[in-house]
C-alpha cells in the first residue's frame, strides 16, 4: 500500500533507536512526561515544500498539521498521566489510563511520520500544556475529576474538529489517512469522557454553561424543544452570515458566509416543514442567547467584524454538530433523522472550515496590529 513502508520503516527505526533518538531531546526536558522522543527545535521552510533524501515532499501545511496532530496527543498523556495520579474516581483514573495508552500510539504513528517526511518537531510542552497540568495538579479528589473531565471533553472537540480539517485539507495521502483513522478513536474518546463527565458532575456536551442549559431544555422539551433549538440555531447562522456578507474586510470570509447563509437557509425550510408536520405552526425566532450573539457581531467593527464571526460561527457549529450527533441516537421520527444525517456532513465540514477561517484571520488581525 502506498505510504505504508515508509511509516513502518520509521516506527522500527523509533524502537531500535531509542538511545539515539532521545539523543535528539533538548537537554532540559523531562523524558519521563513525553510519550515519543521529539527533535530539537522548530524548522523553518525555505519554500512551499521541504525535499529529504529519501523521503517524500511535504507541504509546509502539513508539516504544520503533524505538529499539531503530535501536540493534541501529547497534551492528552499529559493530562492523563497528572490523572492516574490525583483522580479519586475509578472510572476517572480507567478513562486516564485509556487517553495515555492510545494517545501515545497515535502520537507515535505521527511522530513516526514526522521522521520519515524530515518534519522537525519542537519539544517540550507548550504553554497552554503546562498552564493546564499546574490547575491540575492544584486540585484533588471530586474537583479534580471535574476538572479533568471538562477539560478532557473540550479538548477531545476541538481535537476532532482539528482531525476532520486534516483530513479533508491534508496534501499527503498519509496525513489524510492518520487524521481519518484518527477520529474514529477521538470520536470513541469523545463519547466516553461525556458519560464519564456526566457521572462526576461535569458537563457532558461541549458549549458553555448555558449552552448545556439550552441543550437540556430542549432535551426534557420533546419534538417541540428540540426542533425549536434547531430552527434557533439556523436561523442564527442565516443571520450571522448575511451581516458577515455586507460587513467583512477578508474576501474569504465574505465567501464562507455567502456559502454558509445559503446553506442554513435551505436547511431551515426542510426544518420548517419537519416541524410543521410535527408540531403545528412552527415557531421561528432566535432566543436570547443567539439574539445577544448578533448584537456582538453588530458592534464588531473593522476586521474584528472577520474575527468575531469566524469564532462564534466555529464555537456554535461545534455546540449544534454535539448537539444533533447525541440527538440522533434518541427515539426521533424518521423524518428527522433523516433531515440531521442529510446536514451533519456538511455541518462538520463546515465546522472544518470555520476553524481554519478563525485562524487565519486570527493571524491576520496579529499581523495588522504589529504593523
Amino acid at each position: 500500500m502506498p505510504g505504508v513502508k515508509p511509516i513502518a520503516t520509521a516506527m522500527m527505526l523509533l524502537v531500535a533507536a531509542t538511545g539515539a533518538l532521545h539523543a535528539q531531546v533538548t537537554s532540559g526536558q523531562d523524558t519521563s512526561r513525553t510519550p515519543y522522543p521529539v527533535n530539537r527545535g522548530p524548522v523553518t521552510f525555505p519554500s512551499d515544500t521541504v525535499r529529504a533524501p529519501g523521503s517524500a515532499t511535504v507541504a509546509t501545511t502539513d508539516a504544520g498539521y503533524i505538529r499539531q496532530a503530535i501536540s493534541g496527543s501529547a497534551m492528552e498523556v499529559d493530562l492523563g498521566r497528572v490523572a492516574q495520579r490525583r483522580a479519586a474516581d475509578d472510572d476517572v483514573k480507567d478513562f486516564a489510563r485509556r487517553m495515555v495508552t492510545d494517545h501515545e500510539a497515535m502520537g507515535r504513528q505521527w511522530y513516526a511520520l514526522a521522521q520519515s517526511s524530515r518534519v522537525t518537531v519542537q519539544s517540550g510542552r507548550d504553554a497552554a500544556t503546562e498552564q493546564t497540568v499546574k490547575r491540575l495538579e492544584g486540585l484533588s479528589g471530586s474537583a479534580f475529576d471535574r476538572a479533568y473531565m471538562t477539560e478532557t471533553v473540550r479538548h477531545h472537540e476541538q481535537e476532532l474538529a482539528r482531525l476532520q480539517q486534516i483530513a479533508t485539507s491534508g496534501r499527503s495521502p498519509d496525513v489524510r489517512r492518520l487524521a481519518t483513522t484518527g477520529q474514529t478513536t477521538v470520536r470513541e474518546h469523545l463519547t466516553l469522557a461525556r458519560e464519564v463527565s456526566r457521572d462526576v458532575g461535569g458537563p457532558a456536551v461541549g458549549g458553555n454553561d448555558d449552552d448545556r442549559d439550552r441543550d437540556r431544555d430542549a432535551v426534557q422539551g420533546g419534538a417541540r424543544g428540540f426542533t425549536a433549538r434547531v430552527m434557533s440555531d439556523h436561523l442564527l447562522q442565516v443571520r450571522l452570515a448575511r451581516r458577515a456578507e455586507r460587513e467583512a474586510k477578508n474576501d474569504e470570509t465574505r465567501r464562507f458566509a455567502k456559502r454558509l447563509g445559503d446553506d442554513f437557509a435551505w436547511w431551515s425550510e426542510r426544518w420548517r416543514e419537519v416541524a410543521s408536520r410535527n408540531n403545528g405552526n412552527p415557531e421561528n425566532e432566535l432566543d436570547s442567547q443567539d439574539r445577544h450573539k448578533v448584537q456582538r457581531l453588530e458592534r464588531a467593527s473593522g476586521q474584528q467584524v472577520d474575527r468575531v464571526y469566524a469564532t462564534i460561527v466555529a464555537d456554535q457549529l461545534e455546540s449544534l454538530v454535539a448537539f444533533l450527533r447525541d440527538q440522533r441516537q434518541a427515539d426521533r421520527s424518521e423524518a428527522v433523522q433523516r433531515v440531521v444525517d442529510n446536514e451533519l456532513p456538511a455541518m462538520q465540514a463546515h465546522l472544518a472550515r470555520a476553524r481554519k477561517l478563525q485562524g487565519q484571520v486570527g493571524s491576520q488581525q496579529e499581523r495588522n496590529e504589529r504593523n
